[in-house]
């Protein structure tokens, strides 16, 4: 999930003699502006359509996960490269839309691992969503690194940052003990409409469709 996308993006060089054995990530680097060009999904999501006439999604890692997988030598922070990241996929976003995606989940598992960073992850999301004519989730874990959390935790410190994300449909984990769906309290006050998706759909009276998945 992290180098298919690190290896289409314009300006990330990759190491491809870094990865040992298969779980292991590439070893990628930034060292100057990222350009603006094609990571090619609207190619794959083309493919899709072809083998089937049911409903889909498309899953796309967000650049909160994705900037913390380069070494960045050039932006002055995380958080200002995780943005162009998010400029440069913004284009991908909306050319996926326009070719007839209606479902497009962005997925950052490095949320839970980095808490700090909750504030301007959330911008870097609405920055990759913005105009963008599809319906968004978001999905957020504990990583399942080896088969294992990378994490442990709730997700209580999701909030209330997580309220400001231009997201339709949150789809989250919580096969762990700690990780409750009381976690998820203040989405239930909210006054958005969203779509807290675990698996097996349950009607809420709080406004939104609760999906449990049982582990």
């Amino acid at each position: 999930m992290v180098d298919y996308f690190l290896e289409r993006m314009p300006g990330v060089q990759i190491d491809h003699s870094s990865k040992k054995f298969y779980y292991d990530f590439f070893d990628s680097q930034v060292r100057g502006k990222l350009p603006t060009a094609s990571l090619g999904l609207v190619g794959d999501y083309k493919f899709l359509q072809t083998f089937t006439c049911h409903a889909n999604k498309i899953c796309i890692t967000g650049p909160h996960c994705l900037a913390k997988r380069i070494r960045n030598t050039f932006y002055p922070s995380e958080e200002a490269l995780a943005m162009d990241l998010a400029r440069v996929m913004n284009l991908e976003l909306k050319a996926l839309a326009k070719a007839g995606a209606t479902l497009i989940q962005i997925d950052e598992p490095y949320y839970s691992g980095f808490a700090e960073d909750i504030n301007w992850a959330v911008k870097a999301l609405n920055a990759l969503v913005e105009g963008v004519d599809a319906k968004i989730a978001v999905h957020i874990c504990y990583g399942n690194r080896y088969g294992k959390p990378s994490w442990e935790g709730s997700y209580r410190y999701l909030f209330p940052a997580i309220l400001d994300a231009k997201v339709h449909q949150y789809s989250t984990v919580c096969a762990q003990s700690l990780v409750t769906l009381w976690a998820w309290h203040p989405l239930w006050k909210s006054p958005f409409q969203r779509n807290l998706h675990y698996g097996d759909q349950v009607r809420c009276t709080a406004g939104f469709t609760l999906h449990l998945l049982y582990a």
